[in-house]
């Protein structure tokens, strides 16, 4: 399940809730694919920890929309989903590749965002008291009726980009993390060579001591 705490949500989860609304709303029109769809957004909505994962669910789901949008279910959407294994990584690129003129005509990624931040902060609200937060499958299958009124205001702005600076500066700190971590283990490496280097230079002298000694008794 989506883990929807403040300080766990980033902004591929608020883009997911998003991406999940453009989803539904095209549901009613596939019912002969709906169940196999249907499996395919319980997988997208197990649980996910890393940002590489998130990111890939996420592009899952806008394959997925993009077959929606121009009428045609293709792999790997023709199947069951049966978990997280049926998920391979996507390369961004290839999916941009994919992605067709009435794609872009119909999704609007901010607009996107700010219904999966809406939601965000809706499903946050019903869920202040429970402290095991879930998203489930009644939600889910009942979400594409439910009328969100986007506040486009200022205010509403000024929240959303408020969190789209936290998320990135939280990806920024992971990579800092591996950066720093790559930094520590080439610089044992450089003290080693060090220490090699200074064991070296004593054996050299040592030997140059010991050549020296042997030219002073031939003389």
């Amino acid at each position: 399940m989506l883990n929807l705490k403040e300080d766990h949500t980033n902004l591929y989860d608020i883009e997911f809730l998003g991406l999940l609304k453009e989803i539904n709303k095209r549901l009613d029109k596939y019912p002969n694919d709906i169940l196999k769809i249907q499996s395919w957004i319980k997988c997208f909505m197990l649980p996910v920890e890393t940002l590489k994962g998130k990111k890939n669910r996420n592009l899952y789901a806008i394959k997925l929309i993009n077959n929606l949008i121009n009428g045609r279910i293709e792999e790997p959407f023709t199947k069951f989903a049966k978990g997280p294994s049926d998920m391979k990584w996507l390369s961004i690129e290839i999916i941009k590749s994919e992605l067709t003129r009435k794609f872009y005509k119909e999704i609007n990624c901010d607009k996107v965002e700010q219904e999966g931040y809406e939601q965000h902060k809706k499903l946050l609200e019903e869920n202040i008291n429970n402290e095991q937060e879930t998203y489930s499958n009644n939600q889910l299958s009942t979400s594409h009726n439910n009328n969100m009124d986007i506040n486009k205001g200022n205010e509403e702005k000024i929240e959303l980009d408020k969190f789209k600076l936290s998320s990135i500066i939280q990806v920024l700190t992971e990579k800092n993390k591996v950066k720093d971590n790559e930094i520590a283990e080439l610089q044992n490496e450089i003290d080693q060579m060090k220490n090699t280097i200074v064991t070296l230079e004593k054996k050299a002298k040592i030997i140059k001591g010991h050549q020296l000694k042997k030219q002073i008794k031939n003389k």
